[in-house]
């Protein structure tokens, strides 16, 4: 399973050189040959761009979580809708991202479940090459709005992964389905809209008294290969919850999701 060790007593600034070298050192000292990854507990709250600088620093591998998180996606949507017994096939779905191979990634997977497929995020260069590429690997041809702003509305589901959104996300359905796994988290500014997915944990069955009961996407993928795990809980306002429950607390104070 690896090894778990302490470097630092006090809490660490990792934008301070001086203290990010100290942990880097200290990591250093306690590393083994065996030893290829690292997790650092709280790293949600370390920028992407310092995790990547750790490991270029040590040699160490570190797992983001984005394979467990895609593939969670369609489990997220599928449950939401199944809670509110209607049918997820007839939603239109809205995926923006500028990274042509995670969206290659995540249209095969969303293309098993879901008819009605909109991209938004990349030039025209990655438009061309990517409907080219999801026709080819899926048989289906995905839609790429230009008048987003126009066309947001009409998205009962939008999943993002950019940290800037340059288009107004103040016409978003009420009702909207949102699953933001971007770092920066844009769309927390429409909070009034139906529901906003930060992140998602999982349960283990692991008894170790130094390991939670709910652990985060990157740490699962550390602890194993097999990133194909069902979430437990979703991540809304900071706050961790069933998605039993958000969904039915959203009903119950607005009479509607």
């Amino acid at each position: 399973m690896g090894r778990i060790i302490g470097i630092n007593l006090k809490p660490i600034n990792f934008l301070d050189e001086s203290q990010l070298s100290m942990f880097i050192e200290g990591i250093l000292k306690l590393k083994s040959c065996d030893d290829t990854m690292f997790y650092i507990e709280g790293m949600e709250h370390i920028p992407k761009f310092i995790l990547i600088e750790i490991g270029k620093r040590t040699g160490l591998n570190f797992k983001f979580g984005d394979n467990t998180r895609i593939f969670n996606i369609p489990q997220i949507i599928i449950k939401a809708y199944d809670i509110l017994e209607e049918d997820y096939n007839s939603k239109e779905t809205l995926v923006i991202c500028k990274d042509k191979e995670r969206l290659l990634e995540l249209m095969q997977m969303l293309s098993d479940h879901f008819k009605f497929l909109s991209v938004f995020g990349l030039d025209e260069v990655g438009k061309n090459e990517l409907y080219e590429a999801i026709l080819e690997a899926t048989g289906i041809s995905i839609f790429q709005p230009v008048q987003i702003d126009r066309l947001i509305k009409n998205y009962n589901i939008i999943i993002n992964f950019n940290d800037e959104i340059d288009f107004n996300i103040s016409n978003i359905r009420s009702d909207a389905l949102i699953i933001d796994f971007s770092e920066k988290k844009p769309f927390n500014l429409v909070d009034k809209k139906g529901i906003i997915i930060e992140d998602i944990n999982f349960e283990l069955n692991i008894e170790n008294e130094f390991i939670e009961k709910f652990v985060s996407p990157p740490f699962l993928e550390s602890l194993c290969e097999d990133w194909d795990k069902v979430f437990t809980r979703i991540k809304v306002k900071d706050s961790f919850y069933s998605i039993e429950e958000i969904i039915g607390l959203k009903v119950k104070l607005k009479g509607k999701f």
